[in-house]
Parts: C-alpha cells; structure tokens; sequence
C-alpha cells in the first residue's frame, strides 16, 4: 500500500505557536501512517520599541494606526528557538507596517501589496502542494489573507487552533462587524471574512483545542493532548531565568498599553499585588507581556522586590514544570488556564480590578482562583497547597 504523502503549513506570530505546532506534529495529529512534509510561515508581529517613552501610552488598536509606528518594531521572535528541530523549512513574511481595515483606501493598497507579496513568496518555495493548514488567529489579517489564498489554490483543509480566552468569548461586535461586512463587500476584498470575532470567519474546517468545554461556536472539534512543557524546552535557545525556591510566577498584562489603567494606576496595582505575595512570604518573578515596555518594573527592580524574565516573548508555559514555582499568577492570561491544565495552583487578580469581567464566568468553569482581597488571597493560598 502507497503511504500518502502530506503537506503541513503552520502559520505561526507568536513563539507558543510555535511551541503548539510542535505538539501536534510531535502527536502526530491528523497525519498517522503518512509521510509528512512540515513547513512554517513565520510572521512578524508588532511590538513597543525600546524608545516608547514612560508615560507614552498606545491602546492596541493604535497598533496598525500610521501615527503610531515610530512607537513599535515589527520582529520575528526567530532569535528564540531553534526552528530546524521543528520544521522542515521556514518561510517568514513581513507584514509591513499594517493598516487598520477601518482607513480603508490606505488598507486597500496595503491588501494588495500583501496579496502580491505573499503570491510571490509561495511561488519561489517550492511548495507543489498544501493538504493541511494550521492557522492561530483568523482575526489577523495577514494570516486570514495567507490562509484563504492557499486554501484557494490548493483545497487545503484549514484547522484554527485553540489560542487561549480570545478562543471562548462571544461576539459582541455587532456594529462592527456590519460596518465591515459593508466595507468587505463594497470594495471586494476576497481574502477577508465579514467576522470581527475569533473563530466566526468560516475559514476553518476544522477547530483544535485543548479543552471542548470552553468552546462556543465551532464545528469538527478535535481534542489536543494536554501540553507537557517538558517535551519542548530542548527547542529554545538557553534564556530561560533560573529560579528560586519558593517563587510566584506573576504573568503581567499590558493594562496601561491597553489603556485599561493610566500607568500611574498600573504601578500602584502591581505594586499592591507584589507586596500582599512577598508578604505570604514568596519570592516573585515578573513575566512581562511581550508588547509591554520593560521600563515600568524598574521601581520595582531597583527596591529589590522582584526578579523581572529578561526575554518577554519566550512562552511562560515552559516553566510550569519547575518545582520552585509554587504558584501562577495573573489578571487575565490565557496561560492561567494552561497552568491549570497542568495541574498547578493558579490565580487571577481581575476581580481587584472588576468584579464583572466577561473573563470571570471562563476562569470559575476552570476553577481558576480569584480572590477579590488580600484576606482571601491568603487562604486561596493556603486551601490550594493544602
């Protein structure tokens, strides 16, 4: 009997795609007794420079915004990880300095250079065929495009990979999304969906995840095996931090990028948080957001409080295996939910900040801690390693 031959795309912006891809191809899913041909699109992703000043806030939607780009880079994060462990090659795409959908005259341009771009990079890697792609994100607008031409040319099947909370939140967007639908249909832009929500463009054929209860509005479920840091540490560069006994793991968000919180509120919230964990007697290690500016946990550094990953981007997963980290801790991290997964004590401090996040109802089904003070928090603790 002829083994088939199959052709793998992971279309990857973030290192624990990368991480997520290997698990798959590491179990084999969807692909036993076939000889299989893996290959990576790596995409740069856009983060704040090294120059954003303190003070100087930029919401997420500003990200794509033109004013905004003297305030961000654009990196691969490929320095991280030694990717011919994983794949069998690698193909990375320039997203080139986004444009938001809404300035549509300018994202039209920006469309068509991209669909060119692409179309001319798929045309020289030598790629006869694609059976299977494996996408993140159907909201990035890099990866639907990339993802809906190849399924074009190829009949590929599409499988939309589980990408943590964004994965379990119901759209809401009504608005939106009929002033995009507009846009879509008025200036015939093929490659995108009408969809403002993740998961609703009707690419996939598929839905990978790691947990079914969390899912809402998907077809053709597939359950990952949960994910063992352990198997996937040996593809990383050697710059993950050591750390102590007796540590906290706490997981930052970008609440004052996002204008969540002016920065001056943030610093006092994470200072709140730090000292009710330093005196439940933990030595803390910060893992800051990847599109975080570093220079907001000086103080903290500087009074000697914490130990701050100097490498942001490496996926916090990674280090759920440690023994010296007793506990995990965040605000709204989709690694919170992972961490459970994994059997480690983890706790979310959104209700210090609001008590009727959409996120609360998704942690209670994961049983992920939530204390709503520092009383609680200390017998959270307490029943939890118990």
């Amino acid at each position: 009997m002829e083994i088939k031959k199959v052709n793998n795309l992971f279309i990857c912006h973030r290192p624990y795609h990368v991480v997520v891809s290997a698990h798959i191809i590491n179990h084999n899913i969807q692909n036993s007794n076939k000889t299989v041909k893996n290959t990576c699109v790596l995409l740069d992703v856009p983060v704040f420079n090294k120059n954003t000043s303190p003070g100087g806030q930029i919401s997420f939607d500003e990200l794509t915004n033109s004013s905004s780009l003297n305030k961000i880079d654009y990196i691969h994060f490929d320095h991280l990880y030694r990717l011919e462990k994983i794949f069998d090659k690698v193909l990375k795409i320039n997203r080139s300095e986004e444009v938001r959908i809404w300035n549509i005259f300018k994202f039209k341009e920006y469309y068509k250079s991209l669909i060119r771009n692409i179309k001319k990079i798929f045309s020289n890697s030598e790629l006869n065929s694609i059976n299977n792609i494996y996408i993140f994100s159907d909201k990035e607008k890099p990866v639907e495009i990339i993802a809906s031409i190849l399924k074009e040319k190829y009949s590929s099947k599409v499988f939309l990979v589980d990408e943590g909370i964004v994965s379990y939140y119901k759209n809401k967007s009504y608005f939106k999304s009929l002033i995009k639908r507009f846009i879509v249909k008025a200036f015939r832009l093929k490659y995108i969906s009408n969809s403002m929500a993740y998961g609703h463009s009707g690419i996939n054929d598929y839905f990978l995840t790691f947990d079914k209860k969390d899912v809402i509005n998907q077809k053709n479920i597939i359950q990952l095996p949960i994910l063992d840091s352990v198997e996937y540490k040996h593809i990383f560069k050697d710059q993950y931090p050591t750390v102590g006994d007796n540590t906290a793991l706490f997981i930052s968000n970008a609440l004052s990028e996002g204008n969540v919180l002016s920065i001056e509120d943030e610093k006092l919230f994470i200072t709140k948080i730090i000292s009710e964990l330093i005196f439940l007697g933990y030595n803390v290690l910060i893992k800051p957001h990847p599109v975080e500016v570093k220079w907001k946990f000086i103080f903290l550094d500087k009074a000697k409080m914490v130990k701050i990953m100097k490498e942001s981007s490496l996926p916090v997963e990674m280090l759920f295996n440690d023994n010296n980290i007793k506990i995990l801790t965040g605000v709204t991290s989709s690694a919170l939910l992972n961490a459970k997964r994994n059997n480690k004590v983890a706790i979310s401090f959104i209700k210090y900040l609001n008590e009727d996040h959409p996120i609360i109802d998704i942690y209670q089904k994961n049983e992920i801690l939530m204390p709503i003070n520092s009383i609680e928090l200390k017998n959270c603790v307490i029943n939890a390693l118990q």
